[in-house]
């Protein structure tokens, strides 16, 4: 079975597709994303990839070998 996954693009709409999906008897869920949440300012973005350089340079990182990976993705499918 497939999901969709829609975003309305103005306050009407989110009203007519529960509307039509009830109607339709379709099960749906509804979330709310908050968007000012997770945006991030391009200035943020840049220091955080500036931090993370710093961070290796000091050799503060891990090296993703075949065995890491595959502990890491074990109960993946």
């Amino acid at each position: 079975m497939d999901t969709l996954i829609v975003t309305p693009k103005n306050k009407k709409q989110p009203s007519l597709l529960k509307g039509l999906l009830k109607e339709m008897e379709i099960n749906f869920k509804v979330k709310s994303i908050d968007y000012e949440k997770i945006k991030m300012i391009k200035e943020e973005f840049f220091e955080r990839i500036d931090r993370s350089m710093e961070e290796v340079k000091k050799g503060n990182f891990v090296t993703l070998t075949p065995e890491l990976e595959k502990e890491l993705f074990k109960n993946v499918k």
